[in-house]
């Protein structure tokens, strides 16, 4: 007997590939170095290294670094939960984008398949926090302070996104 393939369908929202150059822009504080970042505090990180180096309450992590599997590190805060979420790349998934905006997200640690990158669009809707780190290979890391202004940004950004069925299929088990 073959084995079986399961396939399952997301609702995401697909990053036109016109706006990849500006979105790789720094868009906050860009913190240039290495050790830059170990002093510093924030209520979420995303990326493995900034998520694994800064205190933060909230991690975002996909455990790749620069498009390369990273070897799987312990986290040194203790969460409370931890949550797997779905996020093909170059995409924003909308149920990824629904927990990340309306949970409580107080020390929660979020395991991304697939790409947590572009995770940082919807966070910037949540109401709950005040800022943000990001990396941004090979410069360094990137600190957005959450504003009327960046929320209103964010949806015009999110506003040229095309909404689409992502499939991909995987072993039934």
């Amino acid at each position: 007997m073959k084995d079986a393939k399961r396939v399952y369908r997301i609702p995401v929202l697909l990053l036109p590939k016109w706006l990849r150059p500006s979105l790789s822009i720094p868009q906050g504080t860009l913190f240039i170095g290495k050790n830059i970042i170990k002093g510093l505090k924030s209520d979420i990180g995303v990326g493995d290294i900034v998520s694994s180096t800064l205190k933060t309450s909230v991690k975002i992590i996909d455990f790749r670094t620069k498009r390369h599997i990273k070897d799987k590190y312990t986290i040194k805060d203790k969460y409370c939960r931890s949550f797997i979420i779905m996020n093909p790349p170059g995409t924003i998934s909308l149920s990824s984008t629904t927990l990340l905006t309306q949970q409580d997200m107080n020390k929660n640690i979020y395991i991304v398949i697939g790409e947590e990158d572009l995770l940082v669009l919807p966070l910037l809707k949540n109401k709950s926090w005040k800022k943000l780190f990001y990396g941004q290979p090979p410069m360094g890391v990137v600190r957005v302070v959450r504003t009327k202004y960046s929320s209103k940004r964010v949806l015009e950004i999110l506003k040229t996104f095309k909404p689409v069925i992502y499939a991909y299929t995987s072993d039934a088990k």
